[in-house]
């Protein structure tokens, strides 16, 4: 059967506008003539449950399964796949309400609510289970990284305090959301969270214990939070290097040395504002001796040739993707201020026409025969940041209104694995030529087949 997205449908046989009659029951006729008829193997498991919504077996359906199979009840896994398909399917607002009344057939809200938050089931095979797919289905060539400021109303959330936000320009009430996504040509694909609770939420126990917070769980900023994702991916993850955009991210030079200790390559756009000081100079092991100059911004350090500037420095041309030859500048350089013992890193610097539109990446892939694979990395990294906005914006990231940690982050992670599923299920089922956007919101047509529930 074609692969598709789902379709859910009132008693009457009408699409879901508002809440189910509550005078519908599971006996009555109108429900009876919508149950589909589910066949074969795992039958006996779908239907155990005359209470649940029978469920027609599709390739969300089997995505689904795959990805919660963990999950050790059968009705976690259906609720699971239910909140699932709701956010990839129900338009505007995607609470909890809304899901329950588009896709059950009764008043359910109570227990979808209790599923996310109260349910003891852990999300982190689940999220293991979400990266084992999408690396057989994608091949990636990087990790990336997600920074999501998630607005809250109140400060009773998890992890929630007033912060500046740049992308809203003014203090608000926000969560911080950290996300290890796989990243290849025609994808970017978050599998796994982490929330950053700094200021109060780390030193104050009783607080902690209110929205229930392991008490092993430290991780107090954003460095904090990429080295742990790391940590957990290299367990059992293929190693592939990390591209990520970290302008603004307090914490670089622990967090280069981190990566560093853990073996781990990255590529990572950085401010021009970073200090460091040039290789050779100053002291340390390597130095060719005298006056040391001082630590000086990567701005001033690289400048195209022509520019005033008290350094002069070298252009290069590298080889990037499809032939095409650009310019860019390349030192070996030390942090300024990092702890531990100095480690040598490679700048390179992208010029622009604009002064002040520069890029700067810094990365510890020293060899210079792995100058073209560095090139082709950088062009992936536009495609994670449209699919990172994508993302936060049109999958429910911001609509949860659970408060507990554990509710967190298994909402963060079926977001993820609905992401994932429009992204490799829906889209490689979708006939050729065929609307993305109503083909994920599942309008019924008839070259689509047809995924829905159903009561029983």
């Amino acid at each position: 059967m074609a692969s598709a997205c789902c379709v859910a449908w009132r008693p009457d046989g009408k699409r879901p506008g508002g809440r189910f009659p509550r005078e519908t029951s599971e006996d009555s006729p109108a429900m009876a003539r919508q149950v589909p008829v589910l066949q074969g193997e795992g039958m006996s498991e779908l239907q155990e449950s005359s209470s649940f919504p029978a469920l027609l077996m599709d390739g969300v359906s089997e995505f689904s399964q795959y990805v919660f199979s963990s999950l050790p009840r059968a009705d976690q896994r259906r609720w699971a796949e239910v909140y699932l398909r709701g956010l990839m399917c129900v338009e505007g607002k995607k609470s909890i309400r809304r899901i329950a009344e588009s896709f059950v057939p009764y008043p359910a809200v109570q227990s979808l609510q209790q599923f996310l938050n109260q349910s003891p089931w852990d999300w982190r095979p689940v999220c293991r289970a979400l990266r084992d797919y999408v690396a057989r289905e994608t091949s990636p060539s990087a990790l990336s990284v997600g920074v999501v400021h998630i607005p809250k109303r109140g400060s009773h959330s998890v992890g929630v305090r007033r912060r500046f936000v740049k992308e809203a320009d003014r203090s608000i009430n926000s969560q911080i959301g950290v996300g290890l996504f796989l990243t290849a040509e025609r994808s970017s694909i978050p599998v796994g969270w982490r929330i950053v609770l700094d200021d109060r939420w780390g030193s104050d126990p009783a607080l902690r214990r209110k929205v229930s917070v392991p008490p092993g769980y430290r991780i107090e900023s954003e460095w904090q939070a990429i080295l742990d994702a790391l940590g957990e991916y290299a367990e059992s993850g293929e190693p592939i290097p990390l591209l990520a955009d970290l302008r603004g991210v307090q914490g670089l030079p622990a967090l280069l040395p981190g990566l560093s200790n853990r073996a781990q390559e990255f590529l990572i756009e950085v401010d021009g504002g970073l200090e460091v000081r040039e290789y050779g100079g100053g002291p340390g092991p390597g130095r060719s001796g005298g006056a040391d100059p001082g630590p000086v911004r990567l701005r001033e350090l690289c400048v195209p040739r022509g520019h005033r500037s008290r350094r002069r420095y070298p252009v290069l041309l590298l080889a990037a993707d499809g032939g095409r030859w650009r310019p860019a500048m390349t030192a070996l350089v030390r942090l300024a201020d990092s702890p531990g013992p100095v480690r040598t890193y490679r700048v390179i610097t992208q010029p622009s026409e604009k002064p002040g539109r520069e890029r700067y990446w810094i990365t510890n892939m020293l060899d210079q025969k792995r100058w073209g694979e560095m090139m082709r990395l950088i062009p992936l990294h536009a495609r994670h940041r449209a699919e990172l906005e994508e993302f936060r914006t049109t999958f429910g990231v911001a609509d949860f209104e659970g408060r507990s940690f554990v509710g967190w982050q298994h909402h963060m992670t079926i977001s993820s694995a609905a992401f994932a599923g429009s992204r490799l299920v829906c889209r490689k089922g979708a006939p050729p030529g065929a609307d993305r956007a109503s083909w994920r919101s599942g309008e019924r047509r008839p070259e689509l087949a047809d995924g829905l529930y159903g009561g029983t």
